[in-house]
């Protein structure tokens, strides 16, 4: 590129795709880094600290500095609590980590199994649930299924684990394997994906915290920097959409729930993928909130108070709709990331699946 006359530099080149073989290597190469990382940090671990209650590593990508514990006990709750709507009784968690959902599920249902690539994690969650018949406990990477019972679990977890797959490939493996897991009717619920769509919003502020005196053309490159070196795995909820369809599932994409807005609310989703369900893709669909008057109904296009001003925030509409004996179900809409729809159920009906309305003019990388 000729940015001055005269000045011809390359800014940019491209080279053969690597075959599968090397694709395979470096994913592995990839989870490998992980679970080294991940072990350090399970290894360093306060002995001291209630079980379900170690936040070691929740750092905030902004300010650098740990989240506020009062804020990721709502997140975790949160978490347990779009778990246990299902009703789960054979559970299966994918990278159980610290245990901060198997120490709130297992005591509710009849059989917890959980996973994790750390010994470390295994080794503790062992000493920690010695007495609980229920808890099955396996040393294992996510895309090993060896040893797991087909068509057995009613609720699969995956939660705030995909971040760390090597590639949207490997994350479709791992679903695939895990498929072959469920139970008719089963579920697999994976929290806390992030979002591709709005990685540049979060860079922004993370890039001006951290050069607050900089010009704004020095803070655009160094988004676009950040952009292009960010090493964790995001996805927009349309290859959800599109991994459900192909294999018969039916998908539930959801933003996460919590009324204070750090990054983990802001810029990550939950995703309920159904093995069955009774589907509504085809609501009547309305503009506002004044002009609902009867369940079920889609209610499109709201402006979300997360990521712009002027608009509706999404938890508000959860306590909105229970006083008026609905269940709101809000999600990412296709118009854009600063976007959302809210689908309101009955309250009584946890049968009811509300699926996106997909645009397909909307490209979703």
């Amino acid at each position: 590129r000729e940015d001055q006359p005269g000045d011809r530099r390359l800014v940019g080149y491209v080279v053969p795709a690597a075959d599968v073989a090397d694709g395979e290597e470096a994913a592995g190469e990839q989870v490998a880094e992980w679970r080294d990382l991940y072990e350090s940090v399970y290894a360093g671990a306060s002995s001291g600290t209630d079980w379900g209650e170690e936040f070691t590593g929740w750092d905030s990508s902004i300010t650098g500095e740990p989240i506020r514990v009062e804020q990721m006990r709502i997140w975790r709750d949160a978490a347990v609590d779009n778990v246990l709507r299902h009703g789960p009784q054979r559970v299966l968690e994918i990278g159980a980590g610290s245990g901060l959902l198997l120490s709130r599920i297992a005591p509710r249902v009849e059989e917890y199994w959980a996973t994790d690539l750390s010994p470390h994690a295994i080794a503790r969650l062992s000493a920690l649930t010695g007495e609980w018949s229920q808890v099955r406990l396996r040393c294992q990477p996510a895309d090993d299924t060896s040893g797991l019972p087909a068509g057995h679990f009613d609720t699969i977890v995956v939660n705030s684990v995909v971040q760390y797959f090597p590639s949207a490939g490997y994350l479709a493996d791992v679903l695939d394997g895990l498929a072959g897991l469920l139970a008719p009717g089963g579920r697999i619920v994976v929290g806390d994906v992030r979002r591709w769509g709005t990685l540049r919003l979060l860079q922004e502020q993370v890039q001006r915290a951290k050069l607050p005196d900089a010009s704004e053309a020095v803070i655009r490159a160094a988004v676009e920097h950040a952009v292009l070196v960010e090493k964790e795995l995001l996805l927009e909820p349309g290859w959800f959409d599109q991994w459900a369809a192909e294999r018969g599932f039916t998908a539930e994409v959801a933003l996460k729930r919590g009324a204070y807005r750090n990054e983990l609310v802001v810029h990550r989703y939950e995703v309920t993928l159904h093995a069955s369900g009774q589907v509504t893709p085809d609501l009547p669909v309305v503009a506002s909130l004044a002009e609902v008057t009867s369940v079920p109904v889609r209610v499109a296009g709201l402006v979300n108070a997360r990521l712009a001003q002027d608009g509706t925030d999404p938890e508000e509409l959860h306590a909105w709709a229970a006083d008026r004996g609905m269940r709101a179900v809000t999600m990412w809409a296709p118009e854009g990331p600063d976007r959302f729809d809210v689908v309101l159920l009955p309250a009584d009906d946890s049968s009811l699946v509300a699926s996106r309305v997909v645009d397909a003019s909307v490209s979703e990388p």
